[in-house]
């Protein structure tokens, strides 16, 4: 036995790991992700897959009112405020101040905002995202602007993912890790690892929504709703998949969105790069 999987807490038997694979995919991924942002290298493959994640958040209960303060930072900022700084009254949420500060301390990790006294002062990644987003006259149903929201909420989701898996990773264990990003990404490492020459344009259910090792203490129902979410079956937000197919003997198709493909295949060598720039294999 090597030790316990510092994402996940489970048992890893590779001695030569410290984590499993699927958990260090996940984790490399999301801080790929946050790099491209901060770079701002992010190509069009990564900017039309990122819509994918922005409901991640939505299913957690314990992070909802992170995520939910982190956007209205961003949307109140773009929206009142031209991408600028402002006063916490306007923010218009009813916590209270104690856990407003908490929430705060994960903004300020995550480099969106951060709070003085009584003024929100936006972060490096909060003033891109603002000034990426910022309205531009069109239509507010229209393409043009719903996508550009889609994605902001996108890259929300992986800033504040990142800096509550630092935290993690360090020790910090409140407010916990961001569970249900984590085994999105651990299902669709399962499709990058067991496809490691082209990923396919339809596998079966049971390819990609497995567990190798740990559901990080989320319990079957919380499960199966994620994946209902994932496969369109409910909401309204971007689906990873485009269709699905119930076949004779229990067995269900699942059709990959083009987006969610190419962003597997081109992430996977972007992450397989970052392993051999710490010198792994």
């Amino acid at each position: 036995m090597s030790g316990l999987c510092c994402v996940c807490g489970n048992e890893v038997r590779d001695p030569r790991r410290t984590m499993h694979e699927q958990c260090e995919m996940a984790r490399d991924i999301v801080d790929d992700l946050r790099e491209m942002l901060s770079e701002g290298t992010a190509e069009a493959w990564v900017r039309d897959f990122i819509p994918e994640l922005n409901f991640v958040f939505e299913e957690d209960w314990r992070l909802r009112r992170i995520f939910k303060v982190a956007e209205r930072v961003i949307v109140k900022s773009i929206l009142y405020f031209g991408g600028g700084n402002f006063s916490i009254d306007e923010l218009e949420i009813d916590l209270p101040r104690s856990e407003l500060d908490r929430i705060f301390d994960v903004l300020t990790a995550a480099g969106l905002a951060s709070l003085d006294g009584d003024e929100i002062h936006l972060g490096t990644i909060g003033s891109k995202l603002c000034q990426e987003n910022i309205a531009t006259g069109a239509a507010l149903d229209s393409p043009g602007v719903r996508g550009p929201i889609e994605e902001l909420r996108g890259w929300i989701c992986i800033t504040v993912a990142k800096s509550l898996l630092d935290e993690w990773l360090r020790g910090i264990r409140r407010p916990g890790r961001p569970k249900n990003l984590l085994k999105m990404l651990q299902w669709l490492s399962n499709v990058m690892i067991d496809n490691p020459d082209r990923i396919p344009t339809t596998l079966e259910a049971n390819e990609i929504f497995y567990e190798r090792y740990d559901v990080f203490g989320i319990s079957q129902a919380q499960i199966e709703r994620l994946a209902i979410a994932l496969l369109g079956l409910r909401g309204k937000s971007p689906k990873v998949f485009a269709a699905f197919r119930p076949q004779p003997g229990g067995m269900l198709l699942v059709d990959l969105k083009r987006e969610t493909r190419i962003f597997l295949e081109r992430e996977r060598e972007r992450v397989l790069e970052r392993r051999r720039g710490r010198g792994r294999s």
